[in-house]
C-alpha cells in the first residue's frame, strides 16, 4: 500500500481532482488497493515586507527631480 499522495501517482494510481464544500480544489489518488491519499497544500503565502530603514536625503531627492524634469519634453 502506498504511504501518501506522491507514491500513489508514481505506482500508477489514478489522480483526480475534486472541490470541497468551501470551494478549494484538491487532488485525490487511488491506489490499486482502494485506498485515497489527499495531496496536502501545505504552501504558505509570502509576504514579502519592502519596509526600508533607510531615509533618503534632501541631495539625493534633489538629483531625483531634476533627473525627471530634464527628460519632460
Amino acid at each position: 500500500m502506498a504511504r501518501n499522495f506522491y507514491e500513489c501517482a508514481k505506482n500508477g494510481g489514478k489522480v483526480v481532482n475534486r472541490k470541497t464544500k468551501d470551494g478549494k480544489r484538491i487532488k485525490i489518488c487511488y491506489d490499486k488497493e482502494g485506498g485515497s491519499h489527499i495531496k496536502h497544500n501545505n504552501r504558505k503565502k509570502i509576504k514579502k515586507n519592502y519596509v526600508n530603514n533607510a531615509k533618503a536625503s534632501v541631495t539625493s531627492l534633489q538629483i531625483l527631480v531634476e533627473h525627471f524634469n530634464s527628460k519632460r519634453y
